[in-house]
């Protein structure tokens, strides 16, 4: 396997970017800002809804407190007026699979922005070294600067489309569109619905569709690409957070949905890292085969709580592996320290095109760097090449190389890259993604209506007494049945000797009740008796509402 270290090559790009800069204006006088009323040029004919915020701004992986309060502002969802972008779709006919992304990738989509500039940059051109990429800008005049940028850099011109398209992020995995094939090797688009406070982005996928005359089918479903994670065969992860932002769904909703628009045929559920802002399965795995993955450990001294979360999630995906016949090989990758900016560095989100594998550094804090390269050499044969790239700014936003790219392909019939092979199978029928509910469960419950107060918080308490705690499951769940004018504001929290558990978290919502079971894990040794306290807060001035009952289920 051949390493190319990437990072020794950045500070020679900067001066050559910084002086083409001077002469080409990309970094200044290119900059479209938000309120300008003429686009110059649009590759997207379609109608669209006009930009969320007025300023341009580099945006976070997660919704803003701005972009939240503009939201509570408006408390209209504008994209209902754009059912052809937005509304939902039936499924696909017959079989279909969602393609892993070791499997062999057409194109990247990678959208710029001025303000991460030097990264972009070289995150375009690695990428185009092994696959098309397709650009989104905020102008033709920026479209042709960077090109001509990117060329004299060595960059194969043939390896650039433009679209100018006046996005409102970077987080192109998120928001980017999911690609399926069916039975008969036909490619088609998956558009799930993005944060509606980023309504251009949300867009995007379906706009792409169209301009490539290829299907896409939009389901009911609140997810990002970051949260997904499938072996190409049926087998597909996410982390709690997607049961938490759909609660207005049941478990077997959600199993459908990713059955019938996926291929999911077999579902587990991870919990995500604590205090990181995403709670995507991309700051902590990746598959990089069909028989291999990559997953993130924590060391004591660093971080106790996300380390026992990763061990959990290990033993999860072991015996999720041992229960599918799965021959799975996992490798534990070190995780760098937390930031006190709040950022959360990860050498898992990383991206894979074709046979060459990208993967953020953090050159702020070496101290796992080398140990992480030899992670990705033993997850990946010597057919592929590793590069590194500079993450230590894009990580202050929430993401890196994972996040600020999507793969996808027009044709279905695409040669596997080196190394990999693409799963033949098609599903055949969908498993609910969480265990079903035993029949002996021993519920305890409150009653006692509670007023939420505006900009205010409640506490609510019950205490569980059980006998056999050797025989509980490893997960129980908390049913909450409550009403607010606006759930947006709320974050709902469970905490039980000196442990808190977020179960919502201000989630969008265009419904005024929350009425919902949510799954928890514990850990086998984990004794559920004594006090369990339930806290609601309202985080935000003009709402308020009633907490009408709660029950805890082991």
């Amino acid at each position: 396997m051949k390493c190319l270290f990437y990072k020794l090559a950045v500070a020679g790009l900067c001066v050559s970017l910084i002086s083409a800069c001077q002469d080409e204006s990309i970094a200044d006088s290119s900059r479209l800002e938000y309120d300008r009323a003429v686009v110059e040029s649009s590759s997207f004919q379609d109608e669209v809804p006009e930009l969320s915020l007025t300023s341009e701004a580099s945006l976070p992986a997660y919704i803003s407190q701005a972009e939240h309060s503009l939201s509570k502002q408006d408390r209209f969802d504008t994209r209902i007026n754009f059912r052809n972008l937005y509304g939902t779709t039936d499924p696909p006919n017959g079989q279909t699979r969602a393609l892993a992304e070791f499997e062999a990738t057409e194109g990247i989509l990678i959208s710029w922005d001025n303000q991460d500039a030097e990264y972009l940059f070289s995150l375009i051109q690695l990428s185009a070294s092994r696959a098309k990429v397709w650009i989104l800008t905020r102008s033709l005049s920026e479209s042709k600067q960077l090109e001509s940028l990117l060329v004299r850099n060595g960059v194969d011109p043939s390896r650039l489309e433009f679209f100018e398209y006046r996005h409102e992020s970077v987080w192109t995995r998120d928001y980017g569109p999911w690609t399926i094939v069916d039975e008969q090797a036909q490619a088609a688009l998956v558009d799930f619905k993005y944060y509606p406070e980023r309504r251009r982005d949300d867009a995007i996928p379906t706009l792409m569709s169209n301009h490539f005359t290829m299907p896409v089918y939009r389901p009911n479903l609140e997810i990002e690409g970051g949260n997904f994670m499938s072996d190409g065969a049926g087998r597909c992860f996410f982390s709690s957070r997607v049961l938490e932002v759909n609660y207005a769904k049941d478990n077997q909703d959600l199993a459908d949905l990713f059955y019938e628009y996926l291929g999911c045929t077999q579902a587990l559920v991870l919990e995500p890292l604590i205090g990181e802002g995403t709670a995507h399965i991309d700051m902590f795995a990746k598959l990089t085969g069909p028989n291999t993955m990559l997953l993130g450990e924590y060391s004591d001294q660093i971080d106790p709580m996300n380390r026992a979360i990763l061990d959990r999630n290990y033993q999860r995906i072991q015996d999720f592996a041992r229960k599918t016949d799965w021959s799975l090989e996992i490798i534990r990758i070190p995780m760098p320290a937390p930031r006190s900016s709040g950022a959360y560095p990860s050498y898992t989100n990383s991206l894979i095109v074709n046979d060459l594998v990208i993967v953020p550094i953090y050159p702020s804090q070496p101290q796992f760097e080398a140990e992480a390269l030899r992670a990705y050499q033993q997850a990946f044969s010597d057919q592929y090449d590793i590069a590194v790239i500079d993450a230590d700014n894009i990580i202050e936003m929430g993401g890196a190389v994972h996040c600020t790219t999507m793969g996808f392909i027009q044709a279905g019939q695409l040669v596997a890259p080196a190394g990999s092979a693409i799963p033949p199978d098609f599903p055949e029928a969908p498993i609910n993604p969480t265990l079903n509910a035993s029949n002996s469960l021993q519920v305890f419950s409150s009653t006692q209506s509670q007023r939420i107060p505006d900009d205010g918080e409640i506490y609510d308490q019950i205490t569980v007494m059980i006998d056999n705690i050797e025989s509980l499951r490893e997960q129980f769940q908390v049913k909450l049945n409550l009403n607010h004018s606006y759930p947006s504001d709320l974050k709902i929290s469970l905490w039980h000797k000196g442990r808190e558990m977020i179960l919502f978290n201000r989630e969008t919502s265009n419904s005024t009740q929350i009425a919902k079971t949510f799954t928890v894990s514990r850990s086998s040794s984990y004794d559920p008796n004594g006090d369990w306290t339930l806290m609601i807060e309202d985080l935000e001035a003009q709402d308020e509402g009633v907490l009408e009952s709660w029950s805890l289920s082991f």
